[in-house]
């Protein structure tokens, strides 16, 4: 269940309890539309949000779901967090057969109360309690209701009637109540205007749907909250932790975000010395940085803080001087801390992360950030310092933060910015592979590949493993049965864009396949393109490709003396806006050269155009797929 609440995102589904009355939650009154490609159904959901006043609200949460295959079954848990500035008031479910007849009612005792986080954090009060049905006879309906009391928010609930794909909505509804006079803003996305009712002593607001069909994954989607209904509100003026604010430009948000950070800079004189020293004779500022973000690496670790207004607000320098540990907040405003100590100015910098999470919707200034990092402006660049993973290279955005828009919190207030964007042509790929192939088909291999920037990104969690880990990996990731590894070795190279480089010796047992006198042999042996999306699916949704990438790959090819080639495939070059693919294909006595190169541009491009991009990614996929066949000649 999507009832999941924290402290300025809060997700779940209600339900008028007059609507309840005399529902059965029969399957057989699901329209068969609402079947169609859904693995769940929301069958009756509402969700009412009340404020009392700037640091006090109320939000009643009840959602009835069915679960109508396997799948559906990650829909079916009830999960509700809460934590000291939200706490709940009740709670209870039911569960539903296939005819509707009730076959479980929940008490709160079948509920298990644990915290919300995994070990790696020492303060947070944010817990959870939870149940999952089991549920043995498919399908099935599970129901609850949450009664939670505020007591201090900065945003409203976000609503978003269903955040997921495959899932079909049969009735929902989202309502905020307001006193009369309260000032307030909402934004919809995909939704027509509310219905606005005024009493003397209240104004209420009331989103409704019905009917929506479940959405299926499209590859290259844009983010969810682009095409389905979405609900943002927050407050003009805020009172969060005895910290008012105002959140109706970014200006003022970062204003208030700035009065968090005062007086938490401090240093002791020891630290400022040491930093000083340890920079002397470094006149150049990036490297000033450099020699900062090392000694950071080395003498901290990330630990999640969320204690109240430690949600937003950083430990103070002098505390992770002592402890050696913060959370993304405190270590952001301690690295600050050591640059400013050293002459070299920089920001903190807020960032909704994630690697496929929304861009800032900039036309509304309120709380969209869940992480904090550093911007260091110099004369011709920025330098971005993520300040909470010790392996991070230095100056490198991963695909968690990297372009997207971010606030920088300045004295004067917030500004937005845009974080790093790495082009195709940093985002690469090389790889250098030789098969020698014996009569029988059977290769022996060597494979030298280099990854770099965001590619990077896709291995370097390898760097790190045992040794007994990183060989389980490779033997789930080659795509071959009964092939051994004789050697592997993982490096990261010292390179100004982040790069690994991995070096492979293989044995592949019946590489090449054999009929009769012929030995067919697959010229693209580790980089195949597979497009898994069903041909000629009708597209809805605009194509975005995030990250622009590029594939570079040459294999060599020896084979036996008493070969020779009967067949190759023609060389191939295809050009379009999406991307561009090359094979080249040469051959001498008995040897085969097969050069790949795929680049993907980043880019948006409409609906419209799938068919021409589907095009493109098939051609790609079948060339992927060729094999030249060699005829023995005695």
């Amino acid at each position: 269940m999507r009832a999941a609440l924290f402290l300025f995102i809060l997700s779940g589904f209600l339900f008028h309890t007059d609507k309840i009355i005399g529902q059965t939650f029969s399957v057989a009154d699901i329209p068969d539309s609402l079947k169609i490609s859904a693995h769940a159904v929301i069958r009756l959901s509402e969700k009412v949000f009340e404020v009392r006043g700037k640091t006090s609200a109320t939000l009643t949460v009840r959602e009835a779901t069915t679960i109508l295959d396997d799948s559906g079954k990650d829909d079916d848990a009830i999960v509700v967090y809460y934590n000291k500035k939200i706490t709940i008031k009740s709670y209870r479910g039911s569960i539903f057969d296939a005819s509707g007849k009730l076959i479980k009612t929940i008490k709160s005792s079948d509920f298990k109360d644990e915290s919300a986080v995994s070990g790696f954090s020492l303060y947070d009060d944010n817990r959870k309690i939870y149940y999952r049905p089991m549920v043995a006879s498919l399908p099935y309906t599970v129901m609850y209701e949450v009664e939670y009391q505020l007591n201090g928010f900065i945003n409203f609930p976000e609503w978003m009637p269903v955040n997921e794909y495959s899932v079909s909505v049969q009735n929902s509804s989202y309502q905020i109540i307001v006193p009369a006079g309260y000032s307030f803003r909402y934004k919809g996305f995909n939704i027509p205007e509310p219905e606005v009712v005024s009493t003397d002593k209240t104004v209420s607001y009331r989103w409704e749907i019905a009917g929506m069909k479940a959405v299926e994954d499209e590859i290259f989607s844009p983010s969810p909250e682009e095409f389905l209904p979405v609900v943002i509100a927050a407050p003009d003026e805020f009172v969060f932790e005895d910290y008012p604010g105002r959140m109706d430009t970014w200006r003022n948000f970062g204003l208030w975000s700035s009065q968090l950070l005062e007086g938490r800079n401090v240093l002791s004189d020891e630290t400022v010395a040491k930093m000083q020293a340890m920079v002397a004779g470094i006149d150049d500022p990036v490297e000033k940085t450099r020699a900062i973000y090392d000694f950071l690496q080395t003498t901290t670790r990330y630990v999640s803080i969320t204690l109240g207004i430690g949600g937003f607000q950083p430990f103070a320098a002098n505390e992770v001087e002592k402890t050696g540990y913060g959370d993304c907040k405190a270590l952001t405003n301690y690295t600050r801390s050591l640059l400013a100590a050293v002459g070299i100015n920089s920001y903190y910098t807020l960032v909704n992360a994630g690697n496929n999470a929304h861009d800032l919707w900039l036309d509304f200034p309120c709380q969209q950030f869940s992480h904090a990092i550093v911007s260091v402006p110099l004369e011709h660049d920025t330098i971005w310092l993520e300040c909470t993973d010790n392996r991070q290279p230095f100056g490198f955005l991963g695909m968690g933060t990297d372009n997207r828009y971010a606030l920088l919190v300045t004295d004067s207030g917030g500004v937005i910015t845009r974080t790093r964007s790495y082009t195709f042509s940093e985002n690469t790929q090389c790889r250098n592979m030789t098969i020698d192939l014996d009569e029988t088909g059977n290769g022996t291999a060597t494979v030298n590949t280099r990854f770099s920037g965001l590619q990077y990104d896709n291995v370097s969690d390898l760097l790190y493993q045992r040794p007994e880990d990183q060989k389980n990996h490779y033997y789930r990731s080659i795509p071959y049965s009964n092939f051994q590894i004789n050697h592997f070795e993982i490096q990261q190279e010292d390179k100004p864009v982040p790069t690994i480089l991995e070096q492979l010796s293989l044995y592949i047992p019946a590489y090449a396949t054999l009929s009769g006198k012929r030995m067919f042999l697959l010229l693209n042996p580790l980089n195949q393109y597979n497009l898994s999306q069903k041909a000629g699916k009708e597209r809805k949704n605009d194509i975005v490709i995030r990250r622009g990438f590029w594939d570079a790959d040459t294999v060599e090819f020896t084979f036996p003396q008493d070969y020779r080639i009967e067949h190759k495939p023609e060389n191939i070059s295809i050009s379009t806006p999406f991307g561009e693919y090359s094979t080249t294909i040469s051959s001498e006595n008995n040897h085969i050269r097969y050069i790949r190169h795929l680049k993907l541009f980043s880019g948006r491009y409409p609906a419209s155009h799938y068919s021409e991009m589907e095009t493109f990614l098939r051609q790609l996929q079948r060339s992927d797929q060729q094999k030249a066949v060699l005829i023995r000649e005695n």
